[in-house]
């Protein structure tokens, strides 16, 4: 849900509230694309509001800026006292601020799109999205090599092969989630 939600800030702090309390499951309706292709906008996801533990590779449901955001969990930060997630939308080239435990809503179980439900807490989708967090990392940090690189061979000014590099190394995460949505898809029918 990348765009502000239509209802009054108080009103869904109360559902998520009773959410929460039940420690149950809810469909929620997708808006936006930042998770695309995984999620389309029209989606319905499965989020279980227990405690079930968050891994790196979940996609997560989290309140922030006044809104309810549903993106991948890239990498866990655990002190004595908190954990915090850094997340990003798989369409996405730019990290979220932290998330704290207490802004997260819950986690995301399954998709369903028409008449089609994909459940995202299979060993292969969990290894899928663990794959996914691992080569955003690695991405990113060739990405930091790179610029510091080319920083020092060709300078700090703005060169069209390496943006054109740049863009098809970012890529890599999304292209990887790519393949394997259009291969399940395949399967399933």
């Amino acid at each position: 849900m990348d765009k502000e939600t239509r209802l009054d800030p108080s009103l869904l702090d109360i559902a998520i509230q009773l959410w929460k309390e039940q420690d149950k499951c809810h469909w929620i309706p997708i808006t936006g694309n930042s998770m695309l292709p995984l999620l389309r906008d029209g989606d319905r996801v499965l989020v279980a509001h227990d405690r079930t533990p968050i891994q790196r590779g979940d996609v997560i449901v989290f309140w922030q800026s006044n809104q309810l955001i549903i993106h991948r969990v890239i990498r866990i930060e655990r002190t004595p006292d908190t954990r915090r997630f850094l997340t990003k939308g798989d369409n996405g080239l730019s990290f979220d601020p932290l998330v704290s435990a207490d802004q997260v809503i819950g986690k995301v179980l399954a998709v369903r799109r028409a008449d089609r439900e994909t459940r995202l807490d299979t060993r292969g989708w969990r290894l899928l999205g663990a794959s996914i967090a691992y080569t955003t990392l690695l991405v990113r940090g060739a990405l930091v090599i790179g610029q510091g690189l080319k920083r020092r061979l060709i300078g700090p000014q703005p060169h069209r092969w390496t943006r054109r590099v740049h863009q098809t190394i970012s890529e890599i995460p999304t292209r990887l989630l790519k393949f394997w949505v259009n291969w399940v898809d395949r399967r399933k029918t």
